[in-house]
């Protein structure tokens, strides 16, 4: 089996190594590496492990750059639990920017002896798919029984005038300097927790939303909350309006808006989603079925229309959180490496239901359970609770009567 991945994907490293990872289920293993645009191997021969493996493993940035953040409430906090700070703290971007590169460089360790005592061979290249069962690296040519699409996503930036100075999440986590006014572009979860972290680390943030409220498709009651929390915290949110254009000044960024008023910050983040890095791999031209939005089209083997090609993750157009994809792989290896052992996972639906539902914070989680409509919406099954073991059916029930008696008062 052959692996094709990328660096700077939002699907974690994990869910790239995982499906590799099973000694006993290949013959050959070897997982393709495609470093952050620059194609070519850096140091080492095939067996080594690029540094930018995991430098963007965003799941890992965000919680630290998350926990760093509570601490501005935490020292807040602490006053009323008898401490006293013998001056006020302050806050240094490039010991928790420095930090957070030697923490993934940790991890990226970890990842590479895995991948080692796996038997795996990595290869540092540019991967394109030859055939239904090769794929060409570097002029040579590899033969596998299946081939493994994990390339995740690149992030996308709408098209409006001085848009090449706003950043993405490829960059957020390694600004030379901390903006101390940060302004993001975007309404989705990524867009929400990028103002939330860099508010609590002391930036005059504003969160700009074409919308009348951020986080479509969730929990209504989750979003009104989110949003009044969000503001009590100092979060300048502007709903129902875009970005017309982007300025550079000696002073910093002319932001103006669709409604004419104008922002000078230090730095813009556009968190507006990301499209499947497929570009150059080659699938194209295989004519693999893609779906309306370019994602590549899957059934619930994980399988493309090429059956021995296989896709997991964002570039297959699911929800693009990291839960998710590790069920994915998981659900792929069982599927195409389990057989014998009898165990089953659960389906697509099911993983789709639990990653809205791990996604929201412990103290309002039941709060943000789906809806009825919602939840078959989403899951497209009617006949969801049916299929699901005892303890998770009963869990759904009580989720939908605490919505239901909600609703009633």
């Amino acid at each position: 089996m052959i692996a094709t991945t990328f660096s700077k994907e939002s699907d974690s490293g994990e869910l790239r190594l995982r499906p590799v990872r099973h000694r006993r289920r290949f013959r050959r293993r070897a997982c393709c590496e495609n470093r952050g645009g620059k194609w070519s191997a850096r140091g080492g021969g095939r067996r080594s492990l690029s540094w930018r493996y995991l430098r963007q493993c965003r799941l890992r940035a965000e919680e630290l750059y998350s926990y760093a953040a509570h601490f501005h409430d935490a020292f807040e906090d602490s006053a009323g639990f008898g401490w006293t700070l013998p001056q006020a703290p302050s806050f240094d971007w490039a010991t928790l920017r420095d930090n957070k590169v030697a923490e993934i460089a940790r991890l990226n360790g970890i990842y590479g002896r895995l991948l080692d005592n796996a038997g795996v061979t990595l290869i540092n290249g540019r991967a394109k798919v030859l055939d239904a069962h090769s794929v060409e690296i570097d002029g040579e040519r590899i033969s596998a029984e299946k081939i493994l699409v994990a390339v995740g996503g690149w992030p996308w930036v709408p098209p409006f005038e001085g848009s090449e100075l706003a950043i993405s999440s490829n960059q957020v986590f390694d600004l030379e300097r901390f903006p101390e006014r940060f302004l993001v572009l975007g309404g989705g979860y990524i867009a929400v927790e990028f103002a939330s972290i860099f508010n609590g680390l002391g930036s005059e943030t504003h969160l700009i939303y074409r919308g009348d409220l951020f986080l479509r498709g969730f929990d209504q009651q989750v979003r009104e909350f989110t949003r009044d929390e969000m503001g009590k915290k100092g979060v300048n949110l502007h709903f129902e309006v875009n970005i017309e254009r982007i300025r550079q000044l000696d002073s910093g960024l002319e932001v103006t808006l669709t409604n004419g008023e104008q922002l000078e910050v230090d730095a813009v983040l556009a968190a507006t989603g990301r499209r499947p890095h497929l570009e150059g791999l080659g699938l194209d031209t295989l004519g693999v079925t893609l779906n309306d939005d370019g994602t590549l089209k899957v059934n619930e083997r994980f399988e493309t229309s090429i059956p021995s090609i296989l896709a997991i993750g964002d570039v297959t157009g699911g929800p693009e959180l990291t839960p998710v994809a590790l069920a994915e792989a998981m659900h792929l290896v069982a599927h195409h490496f389990r057989r014998s052992s009898g165990w089953q996972h659960p389906g697509g639906a099911r993983l789709r239901r639990h990653c809205h539902r791990s996604l929201l914070p412990p103290q309002y989680r039941y709060r943000g359970a789906l809806r009825r409509s919602s939840a078959r919406a989403l899951c497209g099954d009617p006949g969801l609770q049916r299929r699901l073991p005892t303890n998770e059916a009963h869990s759904l029930r009580q989720r939908r009567a605490l919505s239901d008696e909600a609703d009633r008062r």
